[in-house]
């Protein structure tokens, strides 16, 4: 009888340490800052602090312009490394659709002829995108010189 009882117990020890043992690993993780889509699918992206970027705009003492947009303004900076880098500034009035829209399609695809995306900065309500520094100007300024000299 006392050996019957002894067994119970043990059993039930042993089922209560192996729910406890299940149970530990489904555990809820605090949520990130960025949605866990959100990371799985920018998972190559560095991801830059907004003090990284404002020291790369600012790098030459100057901020310097290359273009606004509808969905912002678009600076030169450079990184720690020395490498000249594209960095453009999400409006706040934007969606935040629109710049995960962007992100997600720029961080999947590679090609020569696109300008490649570094990595993005989200900090609060500052949205920061990375790019590929093109010296050489924008695609509307090749199109529009060779329409000019073919025209001429």
């Amino acid at each position: 009888m006392i050996f019957a009882i002894f067994i119970a117990i043990i059993t039930l020890l042993l089922v209560f340490l192996l729910i406890k043992y299940v149970s530990k690993g489904k555990k809820k993780r605090p949520k990130p800052v960025i949605q866990s889509k959100e990371i799985t699918t920018w998972s190559g992206l560095y991801r830059f602090s907004k003090a990284e970027i404002e020291n790369a705009i600012k790098h030459s003492k100057v901020r310097k312009s290359l273009g606004r947009g509808s969905a912002g303004e678009v600076y030169k900076g450079v990184l720690p490394s020395g490498q000249a880098v594209a960095i453009k500034h999400i409006h706040k009035s934007n969606s935040c659709d629109s710049f995960q829209r962007e992100v997600e399609g720029l961080s999947r695809v590679r090609h020569p002829n696109l300008v490649c995306l570094f990595g993005c900065c989200i900090e609060g309500d500052d949205r920061y995108l990375v790019y590929e520094y093109c010296a050489a100007g924008n695609l509307s300024q090749h199109l529009l010189s060779n329409f000019l000299s073919i025209s001429k």
